[in-house]
């Protein structure tokens, strides 16, 4: 046990690095998800301890249920007016330069970039990578940094940690949930977190367009492969349809994966014309990082995402090719 400490200890920058009073700038990954925005928002208080100089710069929205986590974010173009140069450039859950986005470019003007991540698919781009493909989420790999650093776990960094674990384990329903995973989340409730507003507010306050862009996906779904395959999409025109204007689909994929006798799920989500976003997932043995690595995307076995370009029909052809290669 304390072999293993020292060992986490020695690759923790919250303790190689002069953060005190730094200039700190944490990057969550775009279409923020609870375990990007909760791992962010844990460092963000963490670090408002030894600096006033710490900002989280997004450009996207907070989705709906992640909105009370009060997470306070600055645009990059805000950012830039401030003419600050980051010490220190924290990317949280983001395995390639690309989930960056357009804030790909603020990594050049940092005077440290750090990667902290739990994607196998991670490539090491900063200059200093702490990534542990082991680890439920990088909500839990951010417990043991600042736990590691010695540092106090506050209600406040509790919540941000616990919404991170619960929504990358699928409320610890997935095989990335470990033993490990649950004693640190046993602590954040000792730690004084309010378990039921919590799960209420993420699981349980769905917005009205939520449930119409499901009801558009479900029409749209086709069952492959003797029903093991389960593969459908929201386009533009459904979110006009419905009168939505944002596409917001977390959950979907997850409740198609819930049909019985589906082991594979492809959710496609049109985010400008002919441009879309996949979401995959699976039950057991079915890789989809594999999947998504062939379209340049990337993420967990059970879990992971891509972008395709072209007409819808002709996308949908490509990956059910690539599909049935897999499967033989």
């Amino acid at each position: 046990m304390m072999n293993q400490r020292m060992k986490r200890m020695k690759n923790n920058p919250l303790i190689s690095l002069d953060l005190t009073d730094a200039s700190i700038v944490i990057l969550p990954h775009i279409s923020p998800d609870g375990d990007t925005l909760g791992s962010t928002q844990a460092l963000y208080e963490y670090f408002k301890t030894m600096t006033d100089r710490v900002w989280i710069v997004l450009d996207d929205p907070i989705p709906f249920n992640l909105e009370f986590l009060n997470v306070l974010t600055i645009t990059r173009e805000a950012f830039e007016k401030m003419n600050v140069t980051p010490d220190f450039l924290f990317c949280m859950d983001s395995s390639d330069e690309g989930r960056l986005g357009e804030r790909v470019k603020m990594l050049s003007t940092a005077v440290k970039t750090i990667n902290i991540d739990h994607h196998k698919t991670n490539v090491n781009y900063a200059d200093i990578n702490v990534v542990n493909d082991l680890a439920s989420s990088t909500g839990e790999m951010v417990y043991d940094l600042i736990d590691g650093a010695g540092g106090h776990i506050t209600p406040k960094i509790a919540q941000a940690i616990y919404v991170a674990i619960s929504t990358d384990t699928g409320s610890f329903k997935y095989s990335n949930t470990s033993a490990k995973t649950m004693k640190i989340s046993g602590k954040l409730i000792e730690a004084g977190i309010d378990l039921n507003y919590i799960n209420t507010e993420l699981y349980q306050n769905k917005p009205l367009e939520k449930i119409l862009i499901l009801k558009a996906a479900m029409q749209n779904m086709r069952l492959l492969d003797e029903g093991n395959l389960a593969i459908s999409y929201v386009t533009l025109a459904d979110m006009e349809a419905f009168g939505i204007e944002t596409l917001d689909t977390d959950g979907v994929s997850e409740f198609f994966r819930d049909i019985h006798g589906v082991e594979v799920v492809i959710l496609l989500k049109e985010k400008e014309k002919n441009v879309f976003k996949g979401s995959l997932r699976s039950k057991h043995a079915f890789d989809v990082a594999a999947l998504s690595l062939q379209y340049g995307g990337g993420g967990h076995t059970k879990a992971a995402g891509l972008s395709v370009s072209g007409e819808l029909d002709a996308c949908i052809d490509r990956l059910v090719k690539t599909y049935f290669e897999m499967v033989g």
